[in-house]
């Protein structure tokens, strides 16, 4: 009875996976949008050296890129065709089948889930420090960051990057 099952499910994913590319076969995939903040600072009077000195209100937008990892549909749809396979499994083993593909999915879900975080930090750390790099426009500090990437051989992401920020 084993075989017969792997050889369902092999049929299953055969059938799913044919003619596809191997970035299709990886069980989660990105899925970029973009969320828009409006952050503004208030108008300001300040007396300096007994001259009022008036700092406009400003506003910022901010585009963010947010990364989601979601499951493959490939992955997606051999799940759902190997549950719609096994309803039709006569056998006691269909309820731990079931149960099997359910815990496949959740899984695959839950790492989805976790990656998205990982990779949607680490992107608003590094706008958070582009935008102040280039807030405080010092040529040095510039520098020696473009210099960094070249050396860690990032240069081009960075430079990307930026662009996509300023």
């Amino acid at each position: 009875m084993k075989n017969k099952i792997l050889v369902i499910l092999g049929a299953v994913l055969a059938l799913t996976f044919s003619g596809c590319d191997i970035s299709d076969l990886m069980p989660l995939q990105d899925s970029v949008s973009e969320h828009t903040v409006t952050a503004s600072t208030p108008a300001q009077t300040n007396i300096v050296d007994g001259v009022e000195v008036v700092t406009p209100a400003q506003e910022y937008v901010y585009h963010i890129p947010i990364t989601n990892k979601i499951v493959s549909p490939g992955w997606t749809h051999s799940i759902e065709v190997a549950q719609g396979l096994n309803q039709l499994n006569p056998t006691p083993t269909a309820p731990l089948i079931t149960l099997a593909l359910g815990g496949l999915s959740f899984v695959l879900g839950a790492i989805a889930r976790i990656q998205s975080n990982k990779a949607n930090r680490a992107g608003a750390v590094v706008d958070a420090v582009i935008d102040g790099v280039e807030k405080a426009n010092d040529p040095k500090v510039k520098e020696l960051i473009r210099q960094s990437a070249t050396n860690a051989g990032v240069q081009a992401d960075l430079h990307a990057a930026v662009k996509e920020n300023t």
